[in-house]
Order: structure tokens, then C-alpha cells, then sequence
């Protein structure tokens, strides 16, 4: 679980890094991409708590959860608001 936690944290990296690099070089772009890679990369970031939080040889608690949320991105639904949740 530990080589998936850092293949995870280097991809979540990566997604800053294109961000970042994507403002420099294409702003207008960017704006309009913008809501949906930060959803990405907190979708990730919430993935990698998980992973962190459960303890060895046991399943993520409510997986079906980061699928919805994974689903709706992939879909285009767009962002989920999280500003109500706990």
C-alpha cells in the first residue's frame, strides 16, 4: 500500500505542476479548465487521506463514494460543492 500511497502523492504533484504550468503558458485556458483540475487534484488528495487513514490489509471505508465523485468528473458534471460538508 505504501508504493500506491507515493505513486498517488507523485501524480498529485504532477496535477499541481501541469496546473501551475498550464496558467503560465495558456491563462484563458486555464481560467475556464481551472474548476475541474482543482476538483481532480482534491478528489486525489481525499483518496490519498483515505489510503493513509486505513489501517494495512483492510478496504477504504465508503469507496463507492470517491466513485461517484470520480464519476461525476468524468462525466462532466463538474466540481462538487464541499463547502456544507463536514
Amino acid at each position: 500500500m505504501v508504493g500506491w500511497r507515493r505513486d498517488l502523492q507523485f501524480e498529485l504533484v504532477g496535477n499541481h505542476l501541469s496546473g501551475v504550468a498550464a496558467y503560465r503558458d495558456e491563462p484563458p485556458w486555464t481560467s475556464a479548465q481551472w474548476p475541474r483540475h482543482a476538483e481532480i487534484g482534491r478528489i486525489g488528495y481525499d483518496l490519498l487521506a483515505r489510503c493513509w487513514l486505513t489501517p494495512a490489509k483492510q478496504l477504504l471505508a465508503d469507496p463507492d463514494d470517491l466513485a461517484r465523485q470520480i464519476g461525476r468528473m468524468v462525466n462532466g458534471a463538474g466540481p462538487i460543492d464541499t463547502s456544507s460538508s463536514s
